[in-house]
């Protein structure tokens, strides 16, 4: 990412801020303000480490869209207060929180390629691109017995490093799995899908576009994952989709969900529209122990893996040719990274949890 780019619209201005990634405001309610973020990043076949403190972690932004998101900001933070002191949240509080995972997931994936220095990874699109367009979830964990304070797992596989559509993130007592890609959960919600594409950039999309069948199911992901947690899921289309094919978007039934932000939680097993009003459904009934975070981490992996099988640019034939290999490779050192234990028990003091990155 060049560094006078505004990390938000990509664009060169002559006016230009300071944008911190993880934002101040979250840095002070979860610890030290000055302490350490901590990358490990795959180099030349070996994991290296990088130390980074958080005041250093900021990126160029330009005026226009530094007060776009500072908005969000301000929103988000009392989200956040409410989410720590586990108040209700209403179907607009998780909107806003949906699209600022958005805004973080995408920062942390530019700001790792700058600073790793991953010149080889030329980013094809920027935060705005990706806030409130394509198809996204949320779990929720809550952590019981954990001292407050940030981490974010799994943002320098390979395959988040090509595609950034899942990661963890902790804030305090909550760990957070957040994902996103086109058409992840159209088929599931019965919604229209895309069967291939022919051809797709940001002004243009041909390809096959297949009537959904009106029909939620509630098992949206065919594999296997930890699911000790709250899960939320909204679909959404890309709006160059949907114009193009305006006789399949305009149908009741999918009008009725794609453009209400309606946003679904899974209870007992079955996919329900959470409220408008504000409500404690969010919350797990559940705690789990710190050492959990292993299967946390797991699944963040499987998921990775499952949206790079399974995402948009699968569907493109040249894509798929030509990336082959790679694709594999990536894909092993995925399902290598899941035999690994991320925390682990202090062997002094079995009560205590130690990382082990």
């Amino acid at each position: 990412m060049e560094k006078k780019k505004c990390i938000f619209c990509g664009k060169i201005s002559n006016e230009m801020n300071w944008e911190h990634i993880i934002p101040k405001w979250l840095i002070k309610k979860t610890g030290h303000i000055n302490r350490i973020i901590t990358f490990s990043y795959y180099d030349k076949s070996k994991f290296t480490t990088l130390k980074i403190p958080f005041s250093k972690f900021k990126f160029r932004s330009c005026a226009e869209c530094n007060k776009i998101f500072s908005e969000l900001e301000i929103k988000c933070s009392l989200i956040i207060d409410s989410l720590n002191e586990n108040k209700p949240l209403s179907k607009n509080d998780l909107n806003i929180l949906l699209d600022w995972f958005d805004k973080i997931r995408v920062g942390l994936w530019l700001g790792y390629l700058r600073f790793a220095n991953l010149s080889i990874i030329s980013p094809k699109f920027y935060i705005t691109k990706r806030m409130h367009g394509s198809d996204r979830f949320l779990f929720i964990y809550r952590i019981e017995n954990i001292s407050h304070g940030i981490n974010f797992l799994n943002i320098s596989t390979p395959i988040f490093c090509l595609m950034p559509s899942v990661f963890g993130f902790r804030i305090n007592n909550y760990y957070f799995i957040n994902g996103s890609e086109n058409f992840i959960l159209s088929k599931q919600f019965g919604l229209p899908y895309i069967k291939k594409i022919l051809n797709f950039n940001n002004n243009s999309f041909e390809g096959i576009i297949v009537e959904g069948d009106e029909n939620i199911k509630n098992k949206i992901f065919n594999i296997n994952y930890y699911n000790n947690c709250i899960e939320l899921y909204q679909p959404l289309a890309p709006l160059i989709i949907e114009n193009k094919y305006p006789e399949i978007f305009e149908k009741t039934y999918v009008k009725n969900i794609l453009r209400n932000n309606n946003i679904y939680i899974k209870i007992n097993n079955k996919l329900e529209l959470y409220p408008d009003k504000k409500v404690t459904l969010w919350i797990p009934k559940n705690s789990i122990s710190p050492i959990e975070i292993n299967d946390i981490h797991k699944t963040i992996l499987k998921f990775q893996i499952y949206l790079y099988r399974n995402g948009f640019e699968k569907k493109i034939p040249s894509i798929q040719k030509e990336e082959e290999k790679l694709f594999k490779l990536n894909i092993d050192i995925n399902n290598l990274l899941i035999k690994k234990k991320v925390v682990k028990r202090d062997p002094v003091n079995p009560n205590h949890i130690i990382d082990n990155l």
